[in-house]
């Protein structure tokens, strides 16, 4: 992807005001995206299926589908995509491990949004 390309995103996530806090700091990173958001399991695996993306991110708690549920169909479906968590909590740094360890390519903090684009940036690259 070059840098004149427009990343195209799915997010998972169940609170709009966290999708946009995620949005914006996308943009004050400088990078140009399609962001389309789910807010539901079943919307979910549609999106999955119809679109093409360069990335998923996701909350690790949105109803009806738990984190692993999420990371394990994003991967069924679209394995060549990078996932990245981008929750409020983890529970632990064992839930950390366990989310990586089954495939998720980062887990970033809603606390912490200045870092997400950075990580695209480099899960883009391929590093």
């Amino acid at each position: 992807m070059s840098t004149t390309e427009r990343l195209r995103i799915l997010h998972l996530e169940d609170n709009l005001d966290d999708a946009g806090l995620v949005q914006q700091a996308l943009k004050n990173d400088g990078l140009e995206c399609e962001v389309k958001v789910i807010t539901s399991s079943f919307n979910y695996l549609k999106a999955l299926d119809a679109g093409e993306y360069d990335l998923v991110l996701s909350d690790s708690g949105v109803p009806g589908i738990d984190a692993l549920g999420a990371l394990q169909l994003a991967l069924q479906h679209k394995p060549e995509v990078p996932f990245v968590f981008v929750s409020g909590h983890f529970g632990s740094e064992s839930g950390i491990d366990k989310l990586m360890a089954a495939g998720a390519a980062d887990c970033l903090l809603k606390s912490d949004l200045m870092s997400v684009g950075k990580t695209i940036r480099r899960l883009l690259r391929g590093d």
